[in-house]
């Protein structure tokens, strides 16, 4: 009896998704700040609560044919998967799919394909990549 006891109480909590309580996701929520590894320009990106997105370049908003841009964070897989929608005032939607390395709560790696519907498959040399970091 306490065999199925102990068994009974492992499926129990495993069917209501008993987890360590004590640790959450990675929130990349909040500013951002660092350089491009093309011409080691330095961008700012804001992430908010929203799932929109302010993307600053060398001091400037960038601004896309006023377009909105917006993200969503795929934390499952890894490194995770970042996705950044630039929504035009036509309507059209312009997918940009990144992959994002947590290094430490405060320092993020994105690698992106630049001119293309490609997510990159590592942080190698040949794709373009945002070091990080979050701004207190």
């Amino acid at each position: 009896m306490k065999c199925n006891f102990s068994l009974f109480t492992l499926l129990l909590l495993s069917s209501i998704g008993f987890s360590n309580p004590g640790k959450k996701g990675f929130d990349i929520t909040g500013t951002w700040e660092g350089i491009e590894s093309v011409g080691t320009k330095p961008v700012t990106m804001i992430f908010k609560t929203d799932s929109s997105l302010i993307f600053i370049e060398k001091g400037d908003t960038v601004k896309l044919h006023n377009s909105s841009v917006s993200y969503a964070l795929d934390p499952s897989p890894n490194p995770k998967w970042l996705d950044i929608v630039f929504t035009f005032k036509t309507g059209q939607k312009e997918h940009m799919q990144c992959l994002l390395k947590v290094n430490s709560p405060n320092k993020i790696k994105i690698s992106y394909r630049e001119n293309s519907r490609e997510r990159p498959t590592d942080f190698n040399e040949k794709d373009p990549v945002m070091a990080l970091s979050r701004k207190k």
